[in-house]
């Protein structure tokens, strides 16, 4: 198969991406299916019941899944750093989408679609994820979006499935609707997270003695569950 270094190059070139943008799409799906959705890498971006209870500080700390700090898979957290760059770079310059520029937004698809991919496989952390929020909420904001090429952008023309030579809205609508399956994960992972620091202050607090109950309040509350019972 391709080596991943190549298939970064021809994602990341400037160039490139300047003068055959579809190039450097299809290689954003080819990175997609043969490096990030392929073993070892799983599903992190759930919010687990079951933790470890010397873990959870550090969860808290490092702002990372706890399903990934406790995984015993074989991954390495920071290949895809230079995925994660071009990403947030091209995303934040293509926020506001225009039908008329379909290459551009094919590309917006295919890295909505890998960083759907990299958030379920726990590459993403709380402090990454912040940074591309506010890019991910603009880009599903269609209030300024182009779908029309004339003077006449009607809003009855807004809901118009068209795709042309020269204009393509469906590629927009399928960005807007990977977007909202990417904020659905990212809703898992900021659960994943808060639990995490719930948990942290718990603990904190358990190691300081704080829930230590004497054995007068433990039979006091024994007996209040006996009559509310």
């Amino acid at each position: 198969r391709l080596p991943y270094q190549l298939v970064l190059a021809l994602i990341t070139d400037k160039e490139l991406q300047r003068r055959h943008l579809g190039v450097c799409c299809q290689a954003v799906a080819v990175v997609r299916t043969l490096y990030v959705d392929v073993e070892p890498h799983a599903l992190m971006a759930r919010a687990k019941t079951v933790r470890i209870w010397d873990n959870v500080p550090t969860a808290a700390a490092s702002g990372a899944l706890s399903s990934r700090l406790t995984t015993v898979l074989p991954i390495n957290w920071n290949r895809f750093e230079g995925l994660k760059e071009i990403l947030l770079s091209f995303v934040s310059r293509f926020f506001r989408q225009d039908a008329r520029q379909i290459a551009e937004n094919r590309m917006v698809l295919q890295l909505l679609l890998l960083l759907k991919e990299l958030l379920a496989a726990g590459f993403y952390r709380s402090a990454e994820v912040a940074q591309i929020l506010p890019n991910l909420l603009s880009l599903l904001d269609g209030r300024q979006d182009v779908v029309d090429d004339s003077a006449d952008d009607t809003r009855s023309a807004r809901y118009e499935a068209r795709r042309t030579v020269s204009l393509d809205t469906l590629v927009i609508m399928e960005c807007k609707i990977t977007l909202l399956e990417v904020l659905t994960t990212l809703c898992e992972v900021r659960l994943d997270l808060r639990l995490s620091q719930l948990l942290a202050r718990y603990r904190i607090e358990w190691d300081a003695g704080d829930w230590a109950a004497e054995p007068e309040q433990i039979t006091s509350l024994r007996t209040s569950s006996v009559r509310w019972s």
